[in-house]
């Protein structure tokens, strides 16, 4: 897709309303994903992305609850759950994912646990498994907050998980590239 799609008055108003600013968790390329996921339709563009925003307080709320409640072992199971369903909800539907431009293929697994994390990089696999041609996917695992100059442990779980298909980008630690298209591991 060319740079000028989004270049567009109504796309420059969208990105200077969700994208760099303050306490804003609108990357660009979100932007550009769900404006294509939603055919360049600037309404339902911005709809999609206050859900996203109410998604992620969400998803930080579960979080915070996970780490201060005292739950059972069902509970937390039952919570942990919420958490992922929410993160993969959040992301691109993969059945629309791989029709989006080579630059556009980005997961943000932020919000993960490494569980969610993990299977859901396996979803992503077995999409890739489905095409004739190869792909690169971005992961973004982004930094680790609590544990100071280690990695995160969902990068440190996907590499040991994927070790032929998965690489840490050389220009961005904190992301992953994930190629492939066949023989990955289940």
């Amino acid at each position: 897709m060319p740079d000028s799609e989004f270049q567009s008055p109504r796309f420059l108003a969208l990105k200077s309303r969700f994208v760099r600013v303050p306490n804003s968790v609108i990357s660009e390329t979100w932007l550009q994903q769900k404006y294509l996921m939603n055919q360049k339709n600037v309404a339902r563009t911005k709809s999609c992305i206050e859900n996203d925003v109410e998604m992620f307080k969400e998803i930080e709320k579960l979080h915070k609850r996970r780490k201060t409640e005292v739950l059972d072992v069902e509970e937390k199971k039952a919570l942990e759950n919420q958490i992922n369903e929410l993160v993969e909800r959040k992301n691109v539907p993969l059945n629309i994912f791989f029709t989006l431009p080579p630059h556009l293929l980005v997961v943000d697994l932020h919000g993960f646990l490494i569980g969610g994390a993990v299977r859901y990089v396996n979803k992503i696999a077995a999409e890739m498994m489905k095409m004739s041609d190869s792909r690169e996917v971005v992961l973004i695992t982004g930094h680790a907050n609590t544990r100071c100059d280690k990695d995160p442990l969902i990068k440190i779980n996907l590499l040991q998980k994927f070790p032929q298909k998965i690489r840490v980008d050389p220009n961005n630690g904190s992301r992953l590239i994930f190629t492939g298209k066949s023989d990955v591991q289940k």
